[in-house]
């Protein structure tokens, strides 16, 4: 498995969920997208402001890559999806 991170944009000027960032764990980022949605209710793809961008950014992590992010990033703020 995968570990994609799916970090909220803030497009339009609000947050699309309850938290910042979303780790999702699965074979592929096409299949990460299919489980984010079916989750969270929200289109991965979608872009609610043009000027701001996408919803939301989603990147690819090795296992040493997450932890570091989860450093940095607030852990109260995230979510993981399996």
């Amino acid at each position: 498995m995968k570990a994609f991170v799916f970090c909220d944009g803030h497009s339009g000027g609000y947050t699309k969920n309850d938290f910042e960032w979303c780790v999702v764990y699965a074979e592929n980022e096409a299949s990460a997208r299919a489980k984010f949605k079916e989750k969270t209710e929200c289109d991965s793809f979608a872009v609610t402001c043009e000027c701001c961008g996408p919803d939301f950014w989603v990147d690819e992590y090795t296992e040493e890559e997450l932890v570091e992010y989860r450093k940095y990033a607030n852990d109260n703020e995230g979510e993981t999806i399996r």
